[in-house]
């Protein structure tokens, strides 16, 4: 009577976990949605939100029931098809007990799948709200694209939404066929071994027809993939499509989509004459024309065609990609006149203009980063950033331009732990300033002179050459801290020679304590 108490309690821990575990995942769903629809509300935006999340409600449950039903009907089709029993028994111990449990609980086991699969594509399409937003609610832009003859709208609005639909469907064939093949396996209709390895007739044609659907929605993506090039960004000079992608790409794309074609057509046949090799061989031209014409060829082009002579062959493109953008932003029609400009400045004076006017600038804040980095860091866990800032200060009644940093902590060289994040480093150090038209003129190289010009006006830079009562007040807290320091080491030696070891400890936390406030208080 006791062990069956225990085995009951048993048998309910595992529900009430499961019940406790969807109550909370359903609760932080609640709070972020609805957090989200008070902030919307707020700024007068609630239809907003509500649109988004009933697109996004409708994509999760329409491409998850999609995803669902293909995988589970093809599941159901692979075990309809099953072999008459007895006929072809699974050649293992290990696949009769399989076989016995996916019979005696086929329809649990297929709704696990679909709930499972469903759950993943319904989560994948949920986040694809934007992509059919737009396509759902797309416009003309009237502007025809020069390459691909097509409205701009296109690659917008629609190309987005429909790359997603072709890897949906395709992902739900490759599914589909991985749980068919499985079931067939399971079931005795596809044997790996034995006298008579393969599989039935109506194994081979529906896992055929499958891969054959498959690969044909491959070529369509594959085809689909160069109006892509129209979008890209992989270019380093300009957003589109460039020499390589127009004269190598799209012609490698247009390849491989009549090859998938091709091999579509194989595998079709095949569920008709079950002849595996041909369609097999297929498939893995197809591969290796994927790696050939995707990826060697277009480098290939790009690395001996194009980089030798770049700025020819890429001439038009650049061209197009800046009229496209003029007429982006309404300047397209710009009247562009030319002008001859004349100068009477001579050769010096602008060292000279330097001195007396405060907008020349010598020093360029984009490059003495490192000079900065190297003759001001003062200890190895201080950086500057690479590009440093200017300001401009009045100095002796004069408006005087400077380059500025500030001296940040770098922890990449420090050991981390607790106490160097929260109580040592803590906080960059000073402010360094250079003077932005002058440098000093000494002996050896200009670079030289320049550098040590930097070194020298950061020392004796506007901050530290004006006497404010920030500078007193911190010079003054340092000395205040210092004897505190000093007298507290005193103490600490004079006490520890008559006490226990556990107030010297606690005079050195007060110690350290201290030095925190200090380092606190001072640090800007």
């Amino acid at each position: 009577m006791s062990s069956l108490r225990v085995g009951r309690r048993r048998s309910a821990i595992l529900p009430t976990l499961v019940i406790v575990a969807v109550l909370i995942v359903a609760f932080a769903i609640f709070t972020s949605v609805w957090t989200d629809r008070l902030w919307y509300g707020s700024i007068g935006y609630a239809s907003v939100f509500s649109t988004m999340l009933l697109t996004r409600i409708g994509l999760f449950v329409a491409f998850g029931l999609i995803m669902a039903t293909c995988v589970v009907s093809n599941a159901a089709i692979a075990y309809r098809l099953r072999p008459r029993l007895g006929a072809q028994m699974p050649s293992s111990p290990l696949l009769e007990r399989y076989r016995e449990l996916l019979e005696s609980r086929f329809v649990w086991v297929l709704v696990a799948i679909g709930v499972v699969v469903g759950l993943f594509a319904g989560g994948a399409a949920s986040g694809r709200a934007l992509e059919y937003l737009a396509w759902r609610n797309a416009q003309p832009f009237n502007v025809t694209d020069p390459r691909f003859g097509l409205d701009v709208g296109f690659f917008v609005f629609s190309y987005p939404w429909w790359r997603f639909v072709m890897s949906f469907a395709f992902a739900s064939l490759v599914f589909s066929a991985i749980v068919a093949a499985i079931v067939h396996y399971t079931m005795g209709g596809l044997r790996f071994s034995g006298p008579r390895r393969g599989g039935s007739r109506a194994t081979q044609a529906h896992l055929s027809i499958l891969v054959g659907l498959a690969v044909l929605v491959k070529g369509v993506s594959y085809w689909f993939d160069q109006y892509a090039l129209a979008i890209d960004r992989s270019n380093r000079l300009f957003t589109g499509i460039s020499y390589t992608a127009d004269h190598a790409t799209v012609t490698a794309k247009m390849i491989l989509a009549i090859i998938a074609g091709i091999c579509a057509l194989l595998f079709f046949v095949n569920a008709v004459l079950r002849r595996w090799m041909v369609p097999t061989i297929g498939l893995i031209l197809l591969l290796l024309s994927a790696i050939v014409l995707g990826l060697v060829y277009p480098g290939a082009v790009q690395y001996f065609s194009v980089r030798p002579d770049e700025p020819d062959k890429e001439r038009s493109y650049i061209k197009a990609n800046i009229d496209a953008t003029r007429a982006a932003y309404g300047v397209d029609k710009v009247e562009i006149t030319d002008y001859s400009a004349k100068t009477t400045a001579t050769a010096g004076q602008l060292r000279a203009d330097a001195e007396a006017l405060p907008g020349i600038r010598l020093i360029d804040p984009n490059v003495v980063g490192p000079t900065f980095e190297q003759l001001q860091q003062v200890r190895g866990y201080y950086s500057f950033p690479k590009i440093l800032d200017v300001d401009r200060y009045t100095i002796a009644g004069k408006e005087t331009d400077a380059v500025v940093a500030v001296r940040e902590m770098d922890l990449s060289g420090v050991e981390d732990n607790w106490n160097n994040r929260k109580t040592v480093y803590t906080h960059g150090y000073g402010l360094v300033a250079a003077y932005g038209n002058r440098r000093r003129r000494n002996r050896g190289a200009r670079a030289a002179d320049l550098f040590r010009g930097v070194a020298g006006a950061a020392t004796r830079s506007v901050l530290h050459r004006r006497r404010n009562p920030w500078q007193a007040t911190h010079r003054a807290r340092y000395a205040w801290w210092r004897r505190g320091r000093q007298s507290e080491d005193l103490r600490v030696h004079r006490q520890g020679r008559g006490q226990d070891r556990q107030h010297v400890a606690e005079v050195a936390l007060r110690r350290q304590v201290r030095r925190c406030q200090h380092l606190a208080l001072g640090s800007y």
